[in-house]
């Protein structure tokens, strides 16, 4: 089972700007049908990726890296639009 995490912050100003918190944003991963890309413009530090997956009536795109094992979860951190542009 994975667990996921945000920062508060990050979370209000993707409500913000996109209209999706990162709560909304986690359903992506429950698809079945999902796909996971890695984001090669921004895994420089980190390997970040993408999760495209239905949520509702249409696919959303979710920005996220993988925050290490625990147990034999999977944390993810959710990442608000635009972060680590360079």
């Amino acid at each position: 089972m994975a667990t996921f995490e945000w920062d508060p912050e990050k979370d209000a100003a993707n409500r913000r700007k996109h209209g999706v918190g990162f709560d909304e944003a986690q359903q992506a991963f429950f698809d079945a049908k999902r796909l996971i890309a890695e984001d090669l413009d921004r895994s420089v530090a980190e390997k970040r990726f993408y999760c495209f997956g239905r949520v509702g009536g249409g696919i959303l795109t979710v920005r996220f890296t993988l925050a290490g094992p625990q147990g034999s979860n999977f944390r993810r951190r959710l990442l608000a639009q635009g972060e680590g542009d360079l």
